[in-house]
């Protein structure tokens, strides 16, 4: 894993009792990547949205951006024990920009891939929180590279692993497909309150 983290040290000022049980609050933001930072040009830049593969809705940068106008204010937890709390995050809520879509139903699960081939599931309501984000700004500013420039999920209520950065096609699924370190023994779901580290 490529790693740029520093030194991860806890602040006993910050409110240590916002953090779910076994994490330590950080005033950093650390940075994890499996893979090197993608190469991304936005002339050519597009997200996928897909059900069994067949296509809901595809999204230029164009698009996105002339709709990223939510925003929200929510604790980030990161399965190496750290948190951030009260991340702002600029972008789009999921929920918002497949409001006019009928998905099916029997699809209960999302299969996450990213420009630099990385791949994380969640469940569909996972993606379907009012606070599931595709974030285009972190703390008012454009996103860094290395944080997942230009597009990032942040799903707040579970570990950072599953808030996988340079988003490029979300697919609808019947069944749960394990992603990149879901099948290296990560929880298929990673709830941060129920310490769900490891399957």
């Amino acid at each position: 894993m490529q790693k740029k983290i520093g030194k991860i040290t806890p602040n006993n000022n910050l409110k240590t009792t916002d953090a779910p049980p076994g994490q330590f609050v950080t005033e950093k933001f650390p940075i994890f990547s499996e893979f090197p930072t993608p190469d991304i040009n936005l002339d050519t830049w597009k997200l996928k949205f897909t059900a069994n593969s067949n296509l809901i809705i595809e999204y230029k940068w164009n698009e996105i951006i002339k709709l990223a106008e939510d925003n929200i204010e929510e604790d980030f937890h990161c399965v190496t024990q750290w948190s951030r709390l009260d991340t702002k995050w600029t972008g789009c809520i999921v929920k918002n920009l497949l409001k006019n879509f009928e998905i099916d139903l029997d699809l209960k699960y999302v299969n996450i891939i990213c420009y630099d081939g990385y791949t994380t599931n969640i469940l569909r309501t996972d993606l379907f929180s009012a606070k599931t984000i595709l974030a285009t700004k972190y703390e008012g500013k454009e996103l860094e590279s290395n944080h997942g420039w230009p597009l990032r999920l942040v799903i707040p209520h579970l570990y950072g692993w599953k808030s996988a950065k340079w988003i490029k096609e979300i697919q609808f699924t019947s069944n749960s497909i394990p992603g990149f370190w879901e099948i290296r023994g990560y929880h298929m779901n990673g709830d941060p309150w129920k310490q769900e580290r490891f399957s």
